[in-house]
């Protein structure tokens, strides 16, 4: 039973991002949740209806963490009405809200309360386009199939860009003639001169042999 309240207990802090100052209420949550949960043991009914004879009401059950707002009585016309809260437990006798005051920084049993169940204290980031719609994890990252260095076909300057990059050259074949030889194809094909020694020619030599 413990570990069974300590694991809820960590998954509603875990899905709210609340402060672990509040694990004590997060267990007795837990606890009180448990309790209203029917199971196997008792026969399909919750431990709260063998106890007190009746069905407990799950209606009024909130989400552990959100941000609630509780009424509050203004001093002038143009103070507030209503200070923001965080939504910590039930009160364990009576039906009330456990809430904690952000503006007055302290905890309050409410029933005059308004919760957004969507909205926490701090929520977990969460990408967006343009447009401010939620970006799915899985959008904008390249599938098993798709490489990171594939390129977009609809960009034609980058494709030809990573293609002289990644692509390897056919390899040249110096035996093969060219059809339209360069200029340094041709100082590369041609032979290498050969450097001789100079020779001293006599006279003799010159006008040739004697007759």
């Amino acid at each position: 039973m413990n570990r069974t309240l300590i694991e809820m207990a960590r998954t509603m802090m875990i899905h709210s991002n609340i402060s672990t100052r509040w694990w004590a209420e997060a267990v007795n949550t837990a606890a009180f949740l448990r309790n209203r949960t029917p199971n196997s043991k008792t026969h399909g009914r919750t431990p709260h209806e063998l106890l007190r004879g009746n069905v407990p009401k799950v209606a009024n059950l909130k989400v552990f963490g959100c941000i609630c707002y509780r009424r509050v009585d203004p001093k002038s016309k143009t103070d507030k009405r209503a200070n923001k809260c965080i939504f910590i437990g039930y009160h364990e006798a009576k039906k009330a809200y456990k809430v904690y005051d952000l503006d007055e920084n302290k905890v309050v049993f409410t029933v005059d309360v308004t919760f957004t169940e969507t909205e926490f204290l701090h929520p977990r980031v969460q990408l967006v386009d343009v447009e401010g719609e939620p970006v799915k994890d899985s959008e904008g990252m390249p599938t098993p199939d798709q490489p990171f260095d594939e390129v977009d076909d609809e960009d034609e300057d980058m494709g030809r860009q990573n293609d002289s990059l990644t692509r390897p050259q056919r390899p040249i074949n110096r035996d093969e003639p060219s059809a339209s030889p360069t200029n340094s194809n041709r100082e590369r094909n041609n032979p290498p001169f050969a450097h001789y020694p100079p020779r001293v020619i006599f006279e003799n030599e010159r006008d040739g042999p004697a007759a």
